[in-house]
């Protein structure tokens, strides 16, 4: 008899695991949006307007990446100091909604069964 050393299949944490991707890939998705529209209302303003939105967002960028230690992310990597950038503003905007709604299980929490 040939037992195999994975651990049996779990279907609540299959769910548990489904849920937090959904729900995370929704914020990331949140945070590009929000950038997005950013750009977009910089490149739809008047000219006096557009000239102080394009300022603020490279300001804003900028600020961004700098406070990453060279040895985390090197400085000339621009790419990976605003997706990591990214990836954190996600993570605060899904804490932040699990905190307003509690976790699974929890009253108020949207996945929870009535």
């Amino acid at each position: 008899m040939n037992e195999s050393s994975s651990p049996p299949f779990d279907p609540e944490q299959f769910a548990r695991q489904t849920i937090f991707a959904i729900e995370t890939g929704d914020y990331d998705d949140m945070v590009t949006e929000d950038r997005l529209t950013r750009i977009e209302e910089a490149i739809a303003a008047p000219w006096p307007r557009r000239w102080l939105l394009w300022r603020r967002l490279r300001r804003e960028i900028r600020a961004s990446v700098a406070g990453y230690p060279d040895d985390y992310i090197p400085r000339g990597d621009f790419r990976g100091r605003r997706q990591q950038w990214a990836d954190e503003q996600a993570t605060v905007a899904y804490m932040a909604q699990r905190r307003q709604h509690g976790g699974p299980g929890e009253p108020g929490h949207f996945w929870t069964a009535p």
